[in-house]
């Protein structure tokens, strides 16, 4: 059901967000005390607060990037860079997959 005017969702896939979130977040508030009416506003700010710290990220990365591109040592400094975040994004994958399996 869609939050705020209690229909179908439309897509099955908007659908199946809305439970997974649900079913974390707003399950937790559930189980310390809020309100069934709050639930689903503290949801979109809970969402909405995620989305804008990872566009902040992205930002700063850049901004950063930007400040240092003319370093002579930045295009080895970027390819180490690249491949920590590969390897730590790798770590990461593989754990929550076996955790998942498990």
């Amino acid at each position: 059901m869609d939050p705020l005017s209690h229909r179908p969702l439309p897509r099955p896939g908007l659908r199946a967000w809305f439970e997974a979130r649900r079913a974390s977040f707003a399950g937790a508030l559930k189980d310390i005390g809020l309100p069934d009416n709050h639930l689903w506003i503290a949801l979109f700010f809970f969402s909405t607060g995620v989305e804008v710290g990872q566009l902040l990220t992205v930002a700063l990365a850049w901004l950063i990037h930007r400040a240092l591109r003319s370093w002579p040592a930045m295009a080895q400094a970027r390819l180490a860079t690249l491949y920590a975040i590969g390897t730590l994004a790798a770590y990461w994958s593989l754990t929550r997959i076996a955790a998942m399996a498990a």
